[in-house]
């Protein structure tokens, strides 16, 4: 299993790869927490700003693979609208839009 450092190490070498020096925000969301704040930590040059929304901080619980994939459905519909939000809406306005959400 990737470690969190891992995880955020090749985020790196996608922005290496995709040619971006550094992103305006990490946004790390619920379980994202940890990648995020490990990617600000490791990559403090290459971010700016540092966001997460209920982001946990403490250890993650493993689950079995059945509950993994009950939770997966579950969440799917959610992750795929906050994904796509920067492409429907464009960037600064995803941002201003999640930051009302999550604010209310």
């Amino acid at each position: 299993m990737a470690t969190f450092e891992d995880q955020t190490d090749n985020l790196a070498a996608l922005l290496d790869e995709l040619k971006v020096e550094k992103v305006a925000a990490v946004y790390g969301i619920s379980g994202g927490g940890p990648i995020a704040y490990t990617f600000a930590v490791r990559h403090p040059d290459r971010c700016s700003v540092l966001l997460t929304e209920c982001g946990i901080s403490g250890n993650l619980v493993h689950h079995s693979a059945d509950s993994l994939k009950s939770k997966s459905a579950e969440v799917a519909s959610t992750s795929t609208i906050f994904a796509r939000m920067p492409e429907i809406l464009g960037p600064k306005m995803a941002l201003t839009e999640m930051l009302k959400m999550s604010s209310t």
